[in-house]
């Protein structure tokens, strides 16, 4: 099969966050005999195409000079618009470069398969003039503003297959708008780059770890986290509390944690390399995400750190919100508390410090989940029999 992806983030480099979970199932597809071609935006110092471990990767340039690109890559494509006046001037450029560039790829594909509700726009265009059938994947549903509804309102519903990354993201679509035929499929996890912790040379360490991973923003709820630490020092004196992400709230974390008596007891680790991620999450005795709804009543859509986590054994404490409910058992890989909730929230945590047995158990359990559901060979299979299937 020749399989297209259209898709406004895509990995520039090793390491590099963004779209990394669009590249991990494109690689899984490209192994098990699928034909990946991609097309993304451009960026300074990139080249314009290059096989990327077996992916056909085509940028597109949208601009000149190209280190004034601004829409894409960053802080994301909604906060370039909301800074930068010369990123809102690149639209039209960026579609219809966006739109060439997929269609010369798009004639010799057999699907479309448009990552978020952007490409999915040119992809029902090109799947229309091109008769193919489009696949779009809703990473997260938030039709904020007249254009995002309408954008919903006029792709989804003529779209061949929508996959949702949760059943919470599938919820609010199909309560907005009805689709021909849908699935939830999460985004993969390489089970080879997340080790099981009880693999691993063990340290010893008396020091307990609570880690916490993420943009530092509002609705990642850490500061929570941070309310939560006088609570859980005063049962574990020793604790330590680790942060990586990079955000806004950095010094507002800071100066809780100050004003607490616990900056001590805090870490924060700025951006944390991918491949440094499995370290982070092994060394942790506890893996925290306190996200709460944002004002707009949107929720985490699923939560790929816990995901993470769990591969590596590692039980979790989340919010009950949104997408984490289908990571999270309650009681089974971790616990569930209330968003907000920093005595709950404290509370728990402590409870799995105290019981090195139960977070053996509930680790175990987690990592047996990931395999069952989240593992990226698992994902590819489901994803390349939807692909058969709207090719027949």
């Amino acid at each position: 099969m020749n399989i297209i992806y259209l898709t406004t983030s895509f990995p520039r480099f090793s390491g590099d966050y963004a779209g990394v979970f669009v590249y991990d199932l494109a690689k899984s597809l490209v192994d098990d005999g699928v034909c990946i071609s991609v097309v993304a935006p451009h960026t300074e110092r990139l080249a314009y195409r290059e096989d990327m471990a077996g992916i056909d990767t085509h940028r597109f340039r949208y601009f000149y000079p190209t280190a004034q690109q601004k829409l894409a890559y960053g802080a994301g494509i909604p906060t370039n618009l909301r800074r930068s006046w010369l990123a809102r001037l690149q639209i039209p450029l960026f579609l219809l470069s966006f739109f060439l560039k997929g269609f010369r790829l798009a004639k010799r594909g057999q699907v479309i398969h448009a990552h978020w509700i952007e490409p999915g726009f040119l992809g029902l265009l090109l799947a229309r003039i091109l008769k193919r059938p489009l696949v779009v994947s809703v990473h997260r549903f938030n039709p904020m503003g007249q254009v995002g509804r309408l954008l919903y309102r006029w792709v989804l519903p003529q779209a061949d297959y929508i996959l949702f990354n949760s059943s919470y993201t599938q919820r609010r679509c199909l309560e907005y708008l009805s689709v021909k035929k849908s699935g939830i499929v999460p985004p993969g996890i390489n089970l080879e780059k997340f080790p099981l912790k009880w693999n691993l040379p063990q340290q010893k360490d008396t020091c307990l770890k609570v880690f916490a991973l993420g943009s530092l923003l509002p609705v990642k709820g850490f500061i929570h986290l941070v309310r939560a630490m006088p609570q859980v020092l005063e049962i574990h004196p020793q604790c330590q509390f680790i942060i990586g992400g990079q955000g806004p709230e950095r010094e507002a974390l800071l100066t809780e944690a100050e004003k607490l008596g616990v900056a001590h007891h805090l870490q924060l680790l700025g951006r944390v390399p991918t491949e440094d991620v499995p370290k982070w999450m092994c060394e942790a005795d506890v893996f925290v995400l306190s996200s709460v709804p944002h004002a707009s009543g949107d929720n985490e859509a699923l939560g790929m750190v816990l995901v993470e986590a769990m591969a590596c054994g590692t039980p979790c404490v989340a919010s009950r919100t949104g997408g984490i409910v289908d990571v999270v058992d309650d009681c089974v890989n971790g616990f569930l508390v209330s968003p907000g909730d920093s005595g709950e929230l404290a509370d728990r945590i402590i409870q799995l410090l105290h019981d090195e047995s139960m977070r053996e158990q509930m680790g175990q359990a987690g990592r047996e989940k990931v395999e069952k559901r989240f593992a990226l060979d698992v994902i590819a299979h489901q994803v390349e029999d939807i692909y058969t299937q709207l090719c027949t």
